[in-house]
């Protein structure tokens, strides 16, 4: 229901008399032709909803606010305090908008006099326009609450267009902006600065580049996203500015929708963030900065087409760059990327801390101008141990780890070590694996070390060749140090093809050896042998998720947001592949949290097989572990299959404690050739159920559908290009837990086995 502020103004006098509160309308509201709002004493009337206020003071002030978390900020005001008293402000019959004293006399007009009919709007985009039919008269200009204000300067000699954008909005972690396009052939380039109030109490501004201050090398960044260029939501704005960006061709239909700008801000807790009461922030990095913002700058050009490898933008030696070409996987996330250091020094692995090592305290602190000027222009962000107790992370050089994005790696694997579930430890599943080139690792790596928590993860698989690793883990893990085995999960997995999708970066706890940590998804190629004449199956075990985090010498979860909701596992055809069928796939959801995974698909494309999945949000922790049995074959002409895809609308999660699956003479009439028949009739022989389910609680039923036209992904063409791909960092609800162990250490209280149970995740709430 709409309330208006009509003309009788003793009415309205007597209200505020007994009602010392806002008089609100709903957003959207006018004020027509003849009413009015009036300011009397300390009380006064306001157009709003429960942030927005256009309120008449008792000083003649008419102004609009934005009143988010006790916090008053001032978007507009038509800056005629104490002009007068007893003022009002009056939509006129004429079409002018003014503020009067008592006196009747006019100390602010919008001049949109000569107008009959026109009426003054509060818009939900926080502008206050007046407007005559849909023809807007005068604004406040104000849209997006104070935030987002976009403007077009002249562009500079040679470009098409800039946007500029001033107060850029900082209350959320990402906002799409999508009346800011690009197209194929854009060159793109970034300026940016100012200052962001960061919210909590002190000197809380901070610069929204280059902040400084405790955690500010995770949190208080600016993030720029263009889909397919720049990375994802989530990479900081300061590895973006003074580099060029080409939107290049050929880009995948799901990125190509998307060219649009994206930002956001790191925090984790945003929605305090704003341009309210100014002060100089910590150690005066805002002293005399103001607000928050950015320029993009688009030059038009041609696309082009570029032979051997077009690297990514780099500039120094421990930028991580990739083959924009080819060295994207269908993530859009880099696959397999390099130093640049190693483009010109091919297999060699460099030396971090000779190179970098001046940046680094052997603590807590990172110097991040050190670190831009001799080592890398990614801004690499940090996640460092919490703990009060120095020598659970000594920080040789530093206390947790330095990250630069997620990547995807092919290599082979082998076992590493459970790091254990004692106080001291985290309860990590460590494996290796050897990439070719010695792409991304340091002098300090035996490989590239990958880790991921058995309570989020493994602990709730179903699939039984991971449960075969977890079991025989789990006998060090209910025993004493130096005793137990793990030769189960050695045979398991030394020497296998995997494939790893996780947050690429350096443990600088010992040395600053390359990791990926955590591992997001992982598929493992658990056999792989000949069948029947130029015929080859091979059997894949995978386990995908969301988030995760880095361990005890770090305080953050770490999210992966995915590509427009989507994740990928790719899986590499054997050499001399031409074709491929599906034989077997069996798929667990794994539930981590209270939502799972919310559906899969299977596609195909010469060279590579997507696993392709629809995951919960990441806060809801949850994922998929399974297997998968290919047929490939060997010789003769080049044909990629596309009438076996698993469609996610035939997907449907089975319900606890039930299984279904797929009849086998259903299954049967759908298999594509006869090989792929006599594989399965040969199976139905050894077992009662050839189409397995690892366990009924989390079954998944899948169907083959021959109808279902493929969604080809483009493995040729960039998914992103230039940068780095973020995960989102918030708090990882372990370190509670963690430090009251840490207390019972220094106090010397015996530990119990609830205490040391409090440290697994998986019994931390979410």
């Amino acid at each position: 229901m709409r309330t208006f502020f009509q003309a009788n103004a003793r009415t309205l006098s007597l209200f505020v008399l007994f009602a010392p509160i806002l008089l609100a309308a709903n957003l959207g509201d006018r004020l027509s032709p003849n009413q009015q709002l009036l300011g009397a004493r300390s009380d006064y009337l306001s157009i709003a909803n429960d942030s927005l206020h256009l309120v008449m003071q008792p000083d003649c002030n008419l102004v609009l606010y934005n009143i988010h978390h006790n916090n008053q900020e001032v978007l507009w005001a038509s800056n005629s305090n104490g002009r007068g008293s007893g003022c009002q402000a009056i939509m006129q019959t004429d079409g002018n908008f003014v503020v009067y004293t008592s006196a009747h006399q006019a100390v602010w007009n919008a001049n949109s006099q000569g107008h009959p009919g026109a009426f003054v709007i509060l818009q939900p985009d926080a502008n206050l326009v007046v407007y005559l039919g849909s023809r807007a008269l005068w604004s406040s200009s104000t849209a997006g609450g104070g935030f987002d204000i976009i403007t077009n300067p002249a562009p500079r000699p040679g470009e098409s267009k800039v946007w500029r954008i001033d107060r850029p909005e900082v209350r959320q972690l990402h906002t799409a902006y999508e009346g800011i396009r690009f197209e194929t052939g854009d060159r793109v380039s970034v300026d940016a600065g100012g200052c962001v109030q960061t919210g909590g109490s002190g000197k809380t501004w901070k610069l929204y580049v280059y902040p400084s201050g405790d955690n500010a090398a995770a949190l208080y960044s600016g993030t720029f996203y263009i889909p397919g260029v720049t990375g994802s939501e989530d990479q900081r704005i300061a590895g973006i500015i003074g580099k060029q960006w080409v939107v290049p061709a050929n880009l995948p239909p799901t990125v190509s929708s998307q060219l649009f700008l994206h930002l956001g801000y790191q925090d984790d807790k945003p929605s305090d963030n704003g341009y309210y009461s100014h002060d100089d922030g910590t150690s005066d990095q805002c002293k005399n900065v103001g607000d928050a913002w950015l320029e993009i700058h688009v030059t038009k050009g041609p696309a082009q087409v570029t032979q051997g490898p077009a690297w990514s933008p780099y500039s120094k030696p421990f930028d991580l760059v990739w083959d924009t070409n080819s060295g994207v996987d269908a993530n859009g996330l880099p696959l397999n990327p390099i130093w640049a250091y190693q483009i010109t020094h091919p297999r060699q692995k460099p030396d971090f801390m000779a190179t970098c090592g001046a940046a680094l305290s052997g603590g807590e602190t990172v110097d991040e101008g050190t670190l831009r000027n001799i080592c890398t222009s990614q801004a690499p962000s940090t996640d460092l141990s919490s703990g009060i107790i120095p020598f659970l992370c000594p920080g040789d050089p530093l206390r947790g780890h330095l990250n630069w994005g997620l990547a995807t790696y092919v290599g082979t694997l082998s076992w590493g070590e459970w790091s254990g579930n004692l106080a001291l430890e985290d309860d990590d599943f460590n494996f290796t694996l050897q990439i070719s080139g010695n792409a991304g690792l340091t002098s300090a790596s035996d490989g590239l070390g990958l880790e991921f928590n058995a309570g989020e993860s493994i602990d709730s698989f179903s699939d039984p060749w991971w449960k075969s690793i977890r079991d025989d883990v789990e006998n060090l893990r209910n025993d004493l140090p130096g005793q137990g085995s793990d030769s189960v999960a050695k045979q398991q997995s030394d020497g296998k093809l995997a494939v790893v999708t996780g947050l690429f970066g350096l443990d600088c706890v010992h040395g600053c050896y390359t990791e990926s940590h955590p591992v997001y998804a992982m598929a493992v190629r658990s056999t792989s042998q000949p069948f029947g004449q130029n015929t080859t199956v091979e059997t894949w075990n995978f386990f995908i998720r969301n988030s995760g985090n880095e361990g005890n010498c770090s305080k953050f979860w770490h999210d992966w947001t995915g590509l427009d909701g989507m994740y990928y596992i790719q899986l590499p055809w054997p050499s001399g592949a031409k074709s491929v069928n599906l034989i077997n796939v069996d798929a667990n959801v794994s539930p981590f949290g209270p939502a799972a995974g919310t559906g899969m698909t299977l596609e195909q494309e010469q060279g590579w097989t997507y696993l392709a999945f629809r995951l919960a949000e990441p806060q809801s922790n949850s994922g998929y572990d399974g297997q998968i049995s290919l047929q490939y074959t060997m010789g003769g002409p080049v044909t990629t299959t596309r009438d076996l895809i698993i469609p996610a609308n035939t997907i449907r999660l089975a319900k606890a404690h039930q299984e279904e699956g797929i009849g086998w003479e259903a299954l049967q009439a759908h298999l594509p050739n006869a090989l792929v028949q006599q594989r399965f009739a040969q199976i139905n022989k050894s077992t009662p159920s050839p189409w397995h389910f690892a366990s009924a609680s989390h079954s998944v039923k899948v169907q083959v559908n021959r109808t279902m036209a493929l969604h080809k992904r483009n493995v040729g063409a960039p998914g992103r290009h230039g940068e780095l791909v973020r995960a989102t960092n918030r708090a990882d609800p372990r370190q509670g837990a963690i430090s009251e162990v840490e207390k019972k250490i220094v106090t010397g209280t015996p530990l119990d086995v609830d205490s040391l149970r409090k440290l697994e995740p998986k019994a931390a709430p979410r």
